[in-house]
Formats: structure tokens, sequence, C-alpha cells
């Protein structure tokens, strides 16, 4: 993305804001067989317009507009020049994590395997576990199935596989402790689980969490929770209560707001002699919008939130009731369906409705912190995520959440290039105006 669409991009989020008007080694026990629940899941909505590159039977490569995802195609696997190309859609894998991929045209048609490969480090925020990624693919009955055989360089951050089809493709997590991310208010609690997603075919025979991982055909299904047999501990890191009960534990904040408002939540588990983490992040909330750029002070300023129908987006906006609060605007996209909610990556492609966008203008340091930054004379979108969930309390429709930018540009207001790259975190608790 160029300086020309990050204008556009810093302009049309501004027009936004003037429309708001404001470690065990021993082998754990084998595990019951859990029965697998399949889902039909619709298909994703298309985000951005396709992608295509001509390939021939030489070879060759296409990568993503937004360059999470590359198709790598050898010599001999088409047969004559065919248009292959790559759109990004709405992830709708129970589990998926990011955006999910549109490969065309569909079916079977390379005479070799060719290499799927997803770049996975801007997702790296909201993972709750990096090696329990893996590649699915939608089949024809709407069902997210695993394609099996999965390389994962959690060096590199690339995840790969190898298909000879294409179709809808999407990366998700096999386990998780969910939820991944969560603001809590003061005294405030929530139940975390630890969850699975994915299962052998056929469901024959004991199970085991390593089978899924290797064999094709492995079914993406209805989440159900963890035999206690592979939980070796729970661990709370931060201020707060932690009391835990097998496959899941109870997290209760603290009665007054601590200087250290991060808090994370491990559970360990044994897999095959193997020590695997499960990670969830929970952060204690102030009414209002609360931000901590760098590791530095938290500061809370008052904030609403909103929906917009042209563009069709929510919102979340800072309240300038004074010169000092600095400009904050945080929005996504609304999908037809649905409400707020959800985890949705910094996204900045496509039209104007369909990317996620956050800029905070402070006039003390004439500068503008964004959610993309500028790698190798290009602006890229930032690691991290905002999440979303809405609730009704004495009456008052609310919204909360959390935030993380890990890679977060600020941009000079004068020349609108780069002076640096920061960290921005932050959580909000806002009444809604839907």
């Amino acid at each position: 993305m160029n300086k020309l669409i990050y204008t556009n991009r810093c302009r049309s989020l501004w027009i936004f804001a003037l429309l708001l008007c404001i470690s065990s080694c021993k082998k754990n026990p084998v595990a019951a067989q859990t029965k697998a629940v399949t889902e039909v899941r619709p298909a994703g909505v298309a985000l951005t317009e396709t992608l295509t590159e001509s390939i021939g039977p030489d070879g060759g490569s296409v990568k993503s507009e937004d360059g999470r995802i590359e198709i790598i195609i050898p010599g001999g696997a088409l047969t004559e020049e065919t248009d292959i190309g790559i759109q990004v859609i709405k992830n709708t894998a129970i589990s998926g994590i990011g955006n999910s991929y549109r490969f065309t045209p569909h079916g079977k048609i390379f005479k070799k395997k060719v290499t799927v490969r997803f770049y996975y480090k801007t997702s790296e925020a909201r993972l709750c576990n990096k090696e329990a990624l893996e590649i699915a693919y939608q089949n024809e009955r709407g069902i997210w199935t695993c394609a099996g055989g999965t390389v994962n360089d959690t060096t590199q951050k690339i995840v790969s596989v190898q298909t000879d089809h294409f179709s809808d493709w999407a990366l998700i997590a096999s386990l998780e402790l969910t939820p991944t991310a969560k603001t809590v208010g003061l005294g405030e609690n929530v139940t975390l689980k630890a969850l699975r997603y994915v299962y052998p075919p056929g469901n024959n025979g004991p199970d085991d969490l390593a089978v899924p991982l290797a064999i094709p055909d492995a079914i993406c299904g209805v989440p159900t929770k963890l035999d206690p047999g592979y939980i070796v501990k729970w661990t709370l890191n931060g201020p707060g209560k932690l009391t835990a009960n097998g496959n899941e534990a109870s997290y209760t904040a603290p009665s007054t707001m601590p200087a250290n408002r991060r808090v994370t939540v491990t559970a360990e588990l044994n897999v095959q002699g193997k020590q695997v983490l499960l990670v969830s992040t929970i952060y204690i909330i102030d009414e209002g919008i609360s931000i901590s750029i760098d590791y530095g002070d938290w500061h809370t300023y008052p904030a609403v939130g909103v929906k917009t129908v042209s563009p069709n987006r929510y919102g979340i906006v800072s309240q300038r009731v004074t010169p000092d609060i600095p400009q904050i605007i945080i929005s996504w996209p609304v999908i037809s369906g649905q409400n707020s909610a959800g985890m949705h990556e910094w996204f900045s492609k496509g039209e104007p409705e369909n990317y996620i966008g956050f800029e905070d203008s402070d006039a003390s340091i004439n500068g503008i912190y964004t959610s993309v930054y500028e790698k190798d004379d290009e602006l890229t979108d930032s690691g991290g995520y905002v999440t979303a969930e809405e609730f009704t309390e004495g009456g008052k429709k609310y919204v909360r959440g959390s935030f993380i930018i890990s890679q977060s540009g600020l941009m000079d207001v004068s020349t609108g290039k780069q002076r640096e790259i920061g960290f921005v975190v932050g959580t909000y608790k806002v009444q809604r105006k839907w």
C-alpha cells in the first residue's frame, strides 16, 4: 500500500470521525474417544476483488494482496496457461484466524501438488498457541476440513501444506484456551475453557490429539472440552484470582484498579509427552477508552460507540471535551446479519467498508499512530487485533473490548512519512448508539 492509499485511508477515517460528530515428560493417559460434531458453515463474503496471475506449465507463484498467503505452483502442475486467482474473504471456520482466501479456478486442476503457504507473523498477537495452527479448506458440503501434512515453521512464522485442488482456504486453531482475549471490569469473573476443534475422520478407536495434525480429511468441528487427562496445571500471571477445575478455570479480577492491567492465564498440556501451552490474555478495564503506547503509563479518555450507514461501519471514538484529549478512532465493517461482536485483525485493503482502521492523533507529538507501518517503502498492515463484545448494564447498552497494534507506524502530520514504529495496546468500555 503506497503513500497515496495511506492518505486516502487517513482521509476516510477522518471523514468517518466527522460523521460521528465527536513441563511434564510423562506420557499422558489415553483419553476417551471424542465424537466430532460437524457443522456446515456459510461461504465467506468477499472483502476484496480477485487478484489473478497467469501461470503456465513452467510454474510460478501468486501472493495475496495483503501478503499473508502464497500459492507456489511447480513446473508440470499445469498443462496450459491458467489464470490463478486469490480473493480475500471473511473467515467462516469456527476457530478461524484472520481472513480466509478463495482460490480460483475451484476444483482439482493440477497434475502435481501445489504448496499453500500462510505467513502468520501479523496474527501472532491473537494466537493462543502458534504450534496448534492448521490449514483447512471448505469442502463442497460447506464443512471445513484439514488437508493434512501441515508443516509449521515457528521461526519464520510460516505454515504450509500441499494440495491438488482449489477452494476456500483458511488458517485455523486446532486447540485453544477460550476466550483467547477478554476484558473484565473490577471484581468481575470469566470462565476459561481448554477446547479442541479438530478430530480424526471416522472417530474410530481411542482419541489422540496428535492424529488430526498428521493425516488428511481431519474434521474441523464444533468445539469440545479437552479431556482433563491432558491438563497438567493452570497458571495465573498478573493480579486477581484463579480457580482451576480440570479443563476449566475461573478468573476473578481484583476489586481495585492495579497498575498492571494485563493478565495472562496459561493451561499447560501434556500431549504425547510434549509440553503444550495454551494462553489467554485478559485486560482489566475502565469506562471510556484506555491506551498505553510503547509499554508506558495507561491513560483513559471519554469515548462513545457509534454505527454509521455511509460508510457502513461500527466505531469507537474518543470525545474531545478538552483540547488535550487525543482523537482516537477505531472502526470495523458492519457484516450483514451480525452484530459488532468478534475479533478482527487490522486490514486496510479493499473498499472503505471492508477494512479495519485505527488512528490516534496526539497534538503533543504532531503525529498519528496508525494500524499500518512502512516496510521496504510500502505500507503494510500492523499485527494485532481489535475485539468487541456487546452487553447491557443498568439498562444501558455498552460495547467493550481490547486492541493491540504490534507494529504501529507513527506518521508525521506535516509530511505523511513514518517517523518510527511503536507498540499500542488499549481497552474500551463505552455506551453504544446502536
